[in-house]
């Protein structure tokens, strides 16, 4: 037999996985296939194609079985190891069969052949094909709010009963409504008013006017716009948007502040110390998988190297939350991932290289490089290799801006993503402009503008992981990266043009994004600028962010 790590041979490859099916695999045939498994991507197509006939022959009678089906490297094979091949049936669980007659057999095993590690059995697999890349259950959702109003701006069908209401978008054509918020406020919608329900006590006004009066004066509410925040201290209170999108504040009763935001991230990990890899904001810390290594920075003294093996990934040790719409990975309003990386990505078929992702079912999260045909594009673009951000936008589902590598319109091609220099990559969306975008080394490469005003669906109780994606149920990652991560920050809002340029000019000069001491990062992200005393109305104009910079 040959050595655990030489370069698989296609022909032995298939006869250990028939062993393996059979039950007659020795401990040697198994250790052999779970290396090559492993370690080598073309190892792993070649074992999908095999498992993807399996199945098929597993769902279809022998009568039925044409020629076409099988794979053109097994049509290669020897005629008896072929006829071996095509011949065993051994049948799946009902569930599986009943998954695969729900799904198309070719993307469910495509999944299923990249979960398979060193730590799995290999008789395990084919349960494991009721699995999928994308996990599609569905999430229970925080509600954060209740109506009764027939009015209220929603699709769907309206009625005098209560209406829970999870994280969404109001759009008050005309006439008024009111919403109870969770956390005590009474909130009444003056239409034409676009409104978005984030938490239950917090509202993003886009456009229009809204009126709050808080039922429980020990709780707080916020109502957020494009540059500030309006805090009720125990007061009533209105705040209208302008045509040029200044917002006005008038106050009632008792007295309200106004926040502006300080530009940093929620979660900022710069690897510089390896032992704890904690974030700077919360210290939050990732735990590594066996395969991933903390090395030399792109930028400073640390980042993790992750070789493309199941075991290679940095899993976040919290962030997580009960339901959708929770924990501090949840946002809504926008997001900004941002990172600095050398890639070895092979671009090839199905092979897939994670940055970051956290899959809340249909609520995921997700950056990568990819090569597939599933139809998640928003727009859609011809198959071909991709630097993919997904998100689930409320009222509208999960998509995906899937950038292409291919040199056109300014955009990279693989082979200046894989040249072995350290790139800077940002990925936003921002809930008042609807701009989804997809910044290389400081500029902006591919985008697509959404409607104005639709929230983001994220948080959760999937980890978060760096370098892999996290299934449930499973130890190890099945979408490995192969390459060098540093500098990995997740914002709550979108970071600006000006802002991401600003950043990438630092990180050309080997500097960290911001240059400023680790303890800023532990401070309020909000912080007070006015007060509108009760009687009393201001006007707030809109401020072009620029963020923090400074020297360090």
């Amino acid at each position: 037999m040959e050595s655990e790590d030489q370069q698989f041979d296609r022909e032995t490859l298939y006869e250990l996985a028939a062993d393996v099916l059979d039950g007659v695999a020795t401990p040697h045939q198994r250790a052999q296939l779970e290396a090559w498994l492993d370690k080598d991507p073309q190892a792993r197509q070649a074992y999908l194609k095999y498992m993807l006939l399996h199945a098929e022959l597993s769902l279809t009678s022998e009568q039925m079985l044409v020629e076409s089906e099988v794979p053109k490297e097994m049509l290669s094979q020897p005629s008896a190891a072929r006829d071996r091949s095509i011949s065993r049936k051994r049948p799946f669980s009902y569930q599986a069969v009943s998954a695969l007659l729900a799904l198309s057999a070719s993307i469910v095993l495509a999944v299923l052949v990249y979960g398979v590690t060193s730590q799995l059995a290999l008789d395990q697999v084919l349960p494991l094909a009721t699995q999928s890349y994308y996990d599609h259950r569905e999430q229970t959702r925080a509600v954060i709010a209740t109506s009764k109003d027939p009015n209220l701006g929603l699709p769907g069908q309206l009625s005098e009963q209560i209406r829970p209401l999870m994280t969404s978008t109001i759009w008050q054509t005309d006439g008024e409504s009111e919403v109870a918020f969770k956390g005590g406020a009474d909130v009444r919608l003056h239409g034409p008013t676009v409104f978005g329900l984030e938490s239950p006590d917090m509202g993003v006004l886009l456009a229009g006017a809204i009126s709050a009066r808080q039922s429980n004066p020990s709780s707080q509410f916020t109502v957020q716009t494009s540059h500030i925040r309006v805090v009720d201290k125990g007061a009533e209170f209105h705040v209208h948007i302008d045509d040029q999108g200044a917002t006005e504040v008038q106050s009632s009763a008792g007295e309200v502040e106004i926040q502006t935001q300080v530009r940093l991230p929620r979660y900022y990990w710069n690897f510089e110390s390896p032992t704890p890899l904690r974030d700077l904001v919360h210290g939050e810390e990732i735990q590594l998988g066996s395969s991933a290594k903390h090395v030399s920075g792109l930028i400073g003294d640390g980042a993790l190297a992750f070789d493309n093996s199941y075991h290679s990934y940095g899993q976040v040790l919290g962030g997580t939350g009960p339901q959708v719409g929770t924990g501090r990975f949840a946002v809504t309003h926008g997001i900004s991932i941002e990172v600095v990386c050398t890639s070895k990505w092979s671009g090839e078929w199905q092979d897939y290289d994670e940055i970051f992702r956290k899959e809340d079912g249909d609520c995921r999260i997700l950056l990568s490089f990819q090569l597939d045909d599933f139809d998640y594009s928003v727009p859609e673009i011809p198959t071909g290799p991709c630097l993919s951000f997904g998100l689930n936008l409320a009222d509208k589902g999960y998509d995906e801006l899937d950038m292409p590598l291919d040199g056109k319109n300014g955009r990279p091609t693989v082979e200046e993503m894989t040249d072995g220099r350290p790139h800077h990559i940002v990925a936003t969306y921002d809930f008042f402009t609807g701009r989804k975008s997809i910044y290389i080394d400081g500029r902006l490469r591919f985008e697509h503008v959404y409607p104005k005003g639709m929230l983001i669906l994220s948080g959760g109780p999937a980890p978060a992981r760096i370098g892999n994606l996290h299934r449930s149920g499973d130890v190890q990652g099945i979408e490995p990266y192969h390459g060098v991560i540093d500098e990995v920050a997740y914002y709550d809002f979108a970071l600006t043009p000006e802002e991401i340029a600003a950043h990438y000019e630092r990180v050309s000069q080997g500097k960290d994004y911001f240059g400023i001491p680790a303890s800023e990062f532990q401070k309020e992200r909000w912080v007070p600028m006015a007060i509108v005393a009760e009687g009393e109305s201001r006007l707030f104009q809109p401020i072009r962010a620029q963020g923090v910079q400074k020297d360090s």
